[in-house]
């Protein structure tokens, strides 16, 4: 019976015959890949604020920051982002930009930095001038809210939301190397299986470990005359 399995050598000396293929493959995935990332995706841009929290004895100049205030300023982070990405608040946005409060929920993203007092706004959208428009309200608003919801601490905007020149999604090069893998992949896998599904006898096989039985001779086939590398007939006695 014919040992399907082989060795990494054979592997190696496998997809060495066909290295052109492999190449020429993975190339045209990826560069399919980077194409459909660049022309057919849509691009989307992102936008961005970050508030400072602070509990209301850190806010008095003349008392110095204490452990507990940090840890309930970092609660009041966690509080917030709750409170930030509520339907209210949604709503009072979506009177502000062009967008329904659905719509500005699968935009915004709310949380802390690094488990710190700061937390991030941060607005994804189509139209980068949209989006800093949509993270500048929201901005505002929150602070608003924060104010008049929680009597504790305060709050203030530690920089100001820009226009991104430069789309955050999608990631072109990341297209375009995921694609160049799969092609990679997918064509080894292709002559793999064809050379494993292959049960004929080839001039450079084995035989004596194919078959477990010993070779001792090779006559040459001379009624086949269409391929050099399929002109021979093996025989055992």
């Amino acid at each position: 019976m014919v040992d399907d399995t082989f060795d990494i050598l054979s592997l190696f000396k496998l997809l060495s015959k066909h290295i052109k293929i492999i190449i020429a493959v993975s190339v045209a995935f990826g560069i399919a890949a980077y194409l459909i990332s660049a022309i057919l995706i849509q691009k989307k841009y992102t936008s961005s604020v970050q508030l400072y929290v602070e509990n209301k004895s850190a806010a008095n100049e003349t008392t110095s920051l204490t452990t507990s205030d940090i840890s309930v300023a970092q609660q009041l982070v966690d509080t917030c982002s709750i409170i930030f990405t509520s339907s209210a608040v949604f709503d009072q946005l979506a009177k502000e930009v062009d967008y329904t409060s659905e719509e500005l929920a699968s935009m915004v993203s709310v949380g802390a930095v690094n488990k710190t007092e700061v937390m991030k706004i941060t607005v994804t959208c189509t139209n980068p001038k949209e989006a800093k428009l949509i993270a500048q309200k929201l901005c505002e608003i929150c602070i608003t809210e924060y104010e008049r919801i929680i009597s504790t601490g305060t709050i203030r905007a530690i920089d100001q939301p820009k226009e991104s020149k430069r789309a955050s999604y999608p990631n072109n090069k990341l297209y375009g190397l995921t694609g160049l893998l799969i092609g990679f992949c997918l064509t080894c896998f292709i002559i793999i299986l064809r050379n494993l599904l292959d049960t004929r006898v080839k001039p450079d096989d084995n035989l004596a470990e194919i078959y477990d039985i010993p070779v001792f001779a090779e006559i040459m086939d001379f009624e086949n005359k269409t391929s050099i590398a399929h002109s021979y007939r093996y025989e055992s006695h």
